[in-house]
């Protein structure tokens, strides 16, 4: 009898797209039935949200990513194995590379000597890959870590040609494309203009995220004339210097700085935001972006190529919206352009909701994991109309 896998889905604890996929993910295959544990730090940023749902385990989990270094990839490694023989764990979804996948394949060595199976799933999620493979040293421990791994996935195609360009991995990776819930995620069922027009920003506030480029903007804007105001969304170590920029910028009246928000929340106050404002220089996917088109936003800002690959199946939405990174005065055309036409943002309106429904539903996401993890139940489950993730 083949007996039904016991899932521990590990992720880092901070704010970062890869935490709050590892959350997702655990809490969806858990309202499918699946006995499920969250393995991250204590107090994880989206701990609290699984709660009923995936058990939390504490492990010592960095908050934010990290290179990998023995005076905690050991005593992650120690926490995991603990987790695993506590709980019976038979495999591991572990989300983010650089560190973490070591830890977990030193885990499944160790337990295989005394004679304990564990599979070992890794997902690479954006600077495990672009940032921390530039590190000879740290792109050697992810290669062998990786190499070492039952399966290895991707959050994107284009995330999948960079680990294979810089040479981390040996076999084409699955590409799983992250997922929102569509029952969270939605646009309002009427017609809510927020005036002024609302531009909102979320991001955990790191460097990549270039949440500062939010702010000139909101400046050009004012020069030219348009009100607006920005709500910025999260937290991080730019947060102090967004502030202090957007004081020398003579928009801090313009501008409200809002905590990180439970999913739920965030949704909340997406319907009621104008247009959506993402300006990474790096993208591995674009959640927050997909979030935002799902939620009847429009989309503006940087052009990258990670988030170019989540619109592929949209090319003339991203290039209605979309500029090259640093040109403000085009990015402020742009905007200036939707919030004067009121049938063109409501013809990308369309076509961006079009787009999140069709291509990014968690239940596509979460099918791809269990394959992954090689769930492969009895009979097809059902996917839960359940708005509480």
């Amino acid at each position: 009898m083949r007996l039904e896998p016991r899932v521990g889905v590990v992720g880092l604890g901070g704010l970062g797209g890869s935490g709050r996929v590892a959350h997702d993910v655990a809490v969806s295959l858990a309202m499918l039935g699946h006995t499920t544990f969250l393995l991250s730090c204590e107090g994880c940023q989206f701990g609290r949200e699984s709660a009923g749902w995936a058990t939390l385990v504490p492990v010592r989990t960095p908050r934010s990513p990290r290179p990998a270094q023995r005076t905690w990839v050991d005593i992650l490694a120690a926490d995991l194995e603990q987790a695993v023989l506590d709980h019976g764990l038979t495999v591991l979804s572990v989300h983010y590379g650089v560190g973490l996948a070591e830890a977990a394949i030193a885990v499944r060595q160790r337990l295989r000597n005394r004679g304990v199976s564990l599979r070992v799933c890794v997902t690479l999620h954006g600077t495990d890959v672009t940032e921390f493979a530039c590190d000879p040293v740290q792109a050697a421990r992810l290669r062998a870590a990786l190499a070492e791994a039952d399966d290895v996935s991707v959050v994107s195609r284009w995330l999948g040609e960079q680990a294979l360009g810089r040479h981390l991995l040996t076999r084409e990776p699955r590409v799983i494309t992250n997922g929102i819930d569509l029952d969270v995620f939605r646009p309002t069922p009427h017609e809510r203009q927020s005036s002024p027009p609302l531009l909102v920003h979320a991001s955990n506030f790191r460097p990549i995220k270039r949440p500062l480029d939010t702010l000139p903007l909101v400046r050009s804007l004012r020069d030219r004339g348009v009100d607006t105001r920005l709500e910025l969304i999260g937290d991080g170590p730019l947060r102090a210097a967004a502030e202090g920029l957007a004081a020398s910028l003579g928009v801090r009246d313009r501008v409200t700085f809002v905590p990180p928000l439970p999913q739920r929340d965030l949704a909340a106050r997406l319907r009621r935001a104008t247009m959506a404002i993402t300006t990474s220089e790096s993208e591995s996917f674009g959640l927050f972006a997909v979030e935002s088109m799902a939620s009847g936003l429009v989309l503006a800002g940087w052009r990258c190529d990670g988030l170019l690959g989540t619109l592929r199946d949209d090319a003339a939405l991203a290039d209605a919206t979309l500029v090259a990174r640093g040109d403000f005065e085009a990015l402020a055309d742009r905007v200036q352009e939707v919030l004067k036409d009121d049938l063109l943002r409501k013809t990308l309106v369309a076509r961006g909701v079009s787009l999140a429904r069709s291509r990014f539903a968690r239940s596509r996401q979460v099918d791809g994991y269990r394959r992954s993890l090689g769930i492969q139940p009895r009979e097809r489950l059902a996917w839960p109309h359940d708005a509480r993730i």
